[in-house]
């Protein structure tokens, strides 16, 4: 068996401001194609592991990514909306009208609003939970 790890962008207690995609997924790729430090001997299975960290503490993300996971999903949405607003017609044409598209699918991608919205008032905020239906 072979284990693989690809850990970049934290390393002795600082961040170094890089994403995955651009620094551990080229790393993998390689893993995964054989031409990486495995040397081709990566076989796929249902075994494979992956574990996200928080970018700022090295940490597995906490019940406050949820917040993060709101704004974004809200900004994203709204930016589009204003643009077409403000250009009229003429902003579904352009890359505006697909952006307008893909929005709507935010609030619903990587778990809905109402239930990120659930877990930042009951883990974060340490409101009561709410009731459940049997």
């Amino acid at each position: 068996e072979i284990v693989v790890a690809v850990w970049v962008g934290f390393d002795k207690g600082r961040a170094h401001g890089l994403s995955g995609a651009t620094a551990a997924l080229p790393t993998w790729a390689r893993i995964v194609a054989g031409s990486g430090t495995a040397g081709g001997l990566f076989r796929g299975t249902d075994r494979l592991v992956q574990v996200e960290v928080c970018a700022a503490t090295g940490l597995p993300p906490g019940p406050e990514s949820s917040v993060i996971k709101i704004a974004w999903s809200q900004l994203g949405a709204r930016i589009p909306e204003v643009a077409v607003d403000v250009l009229g017609m003429a902003g579904l044409e352009g890359p505006w009208g697909l952006d307008l598209l893909h929005g709507r699918s935010l609030p619903i991608a990587g778990g809905t609003t109402e239930v990120n919205r659930n877990i930042v008032g009951e883990r974060v905020l340490g409101l009561p939970r709410e009731p459940r239906v049997s």
